[in-house]
């Protein structure tokens, strides 16, 4: 083991400006390379990917349901209309049989 040093021994061998490495892995510029911490960035990426997916299929799901209740409701609108039309002609035809 390496025996402490004092200020002035370190301000000696270290000016001012010089870089040096605290705690090794710390700085920005060193790349992440252990294990664990490529298995953690594995699993973020996983459920990214896997919220992505479950968005992506929400909103096809949202879009299907979209579209199948402006059918319906167009289905509906048509069969009032012709329940209206079969109407108008069953009133039609008992004006006439009942007029002389």
């Amino acid at each position: 083991m390496t025996e402490p040093t004092t200020t002035s021994e370190w301000n000696t061998r270290y000016p001012i400006g010089t870089s040096v490495i605290a705690y090794p892995g710390a700085r920005p510029e060193d790349d992440p390379t252990s294990h664990v911490e490529q298995q953690v960035q594995a699993r973020i990426q996983a459920a990214r990917v896997k919220i992505q997916g479950a968005r992506q299929q929400r909103d096809e799901l949202g879009a299907a349901r979209r579209r199948g209740l402006a059918a319906r409701h167009a289905n509906k609108l048509w069969r009032q209309a012709e329940r209206r039309a079969v109407d108008q002609e069953r009133r039609d035809g008992d004006a006439l049989e009942e007029a002389p």
